[in-house]
């Protein structure tokens, strides 16, 4: 169930630089690497940055070539609150009925494919929880003194404390 309004300020700069930070969101999630998540969230700023300046500039355009017309600035600004009636924010329907049966159908379909998914997964964890267990054992601790455990506590970092 997708419900996507006209975007007329969508152009193909924005495309763009959607196509370039999904590819970089793609190659971190591949690497899982320090370097591609810094790069993917640049890509993601300047995309977000992009998308306001495009915007601004688009409706900033708008509004002044509507000069003194209140009317026209009326009907802009209700846009942009989506006071209009051709404003909605429901996908198109001709009957309410209809629209709750397949709004209802969509989620039960998503919760059954999500407990599928997590049966699938403990199926997979059983199968490796059935390998023999480990024959290694603690026999014994070796005591370590106060200005040690400091030593080891003060390396540590400060979010693992």
């Amino acid at each position: 169930m997708n419900v996507k309004g006209e975007k007329p300020w969508f152009n193909d700069a924005i495309r763009d630089a959607r196509k370039i930070r999904r590819r970089a969101e793609r190659t971190w999630r591949l690497t899982n690497l320090t370097i591609h998540w810094e790069i993917f969230r640049a890509e993601t700023k300047r995309d977000i940055t992009l998308v306001d300046s495009t915007k601004k500039q688009f409706y900033n355009n708008k509004l002044t070539e509507c000069g003194n017309d209140q009317k026209t600035v009326f009907k802009i600004v209700d846009s942009l609150l989506c006071r209009s009636n051709d404003c909605s924010l429901l996908p198109e329907h001709t009957c309410n009925k209809t629209l709750a049966d397949n709004f209802a159908e969509f989620f039960q379909d998503k919760i059954s494919k999500i407990r599928l998914d997590i049966m699938e997964k403990q199926s997979e964890m059983v199968t490796c929880s059935s390998r023999e267990p480990s024959t290694a054992t603690l026999g014994e601790f070796i005591p370590f003194t106060e200005p040690e455990l400091k030593k080891i506590i003060m390396k540590s970092k400060p979010k693992t404390c």
